[in-house]
């Protein structure tokens, strides 16, 4: 099954990559996923100086809530693609560089967030300067590391 996203006719993006955008120049964006609920996310688009700034991923970030129990994930088509579900630990220290906290809800990459990307650009325009297709977009998606929330950067 294929992960679904509603492309309508805009994309959101960081406010450096609409500048860029609005003056018609290539950008190279990255993704700034959120799993939700069955086969949805949201998806956002950061550039190199978010990266810099905010201490980002370079290839992007796909944040979604670990499951609690094998019920909990059986209807995330998200989730497929992960192995080793049943450890929450197991998980973490397999990913690296992250460490476990109390807080399920913490978002390892804040202060970065959705609210950063608050502007958007239409879909054509942001394909023209960045070269990425609706077909682009879902096999970034689906190839972007997943990182569960309720963990931290060490």
């Amino acid at each position: 099954m294929k992960l679904k996203i509603n492309f309508e006719s805009q994309q959101r993006v960081c406010a450096h990559l609409y500048s860029l955008i609005v003056k018609n120049k290539n950008i190279s964006p990255k993704p700034y996923i959120i799993g939700l609920i069955d086969d949805s996310y949201s998806l956002g688009w950061y550039c190199d100086l978010c990266v810099k700034r905010y201490s980002l991923p370079k290839n992007g970030i796909f944040l979604f809530d670990f499951p609690e129990s094998k019920e909990d994930y059986d209807n995330l088509v998200w989730l497929e693609k992960l192995n080793n579900l049943d450890d929450f630990s197991v998980f973490v220290k397999k990913i690296g560089g992250l460490e476990i906290v109390d807080d399920k809800g913490h978002n390892p990459f804040s202060p970065f967030s959705l609210d950063k990307i608050s502007n958007y650009v239409d879909f054509s325009a942001f394909e023209s300067c960045s070269g990425i297709s609706k077909v682009d977009i879902d096999i970034i998606v689906n190839n972007t590391q997943m990182i569960p929330y309720g963990t931290n950067r060490k």
